[in-house]
């Protein structure tokens, strides 16, 4: 499997007749981070997502409370 990270949206025709996969923007940071032996990059995106999952979730719960009237 190839897999090419482009990063200007100009440059993606080429990647995709010659790769498999195409990884953007944010994806190549986590496919770096996935391959170095470095633990820090890995506990950063783990961190990273906690909050997202956090925040997901105090989204839901604020539209739940809107839906039921209690806010």
């Amino acid at each position: 499997m190839l897999v090419a990270g482009e990063i200007w949206p100009n440059d993606n025709s080429m990647a995709a007749l010659c790769a498999d996969y195409l990884s953007f923007a944010e994806e190549n940071v986590a496919i770096g981070a996935y391959l170095t032996e470095d633990p820090v990059p890995k506990a950063i995106l783990a961190g990273e997502d906690l909050i997202k999952g956090f925040l997901i979730g105090v989204v839901i719960l604020g539209g739940a409370l809107f839906g039921l009237g209690v806010l």
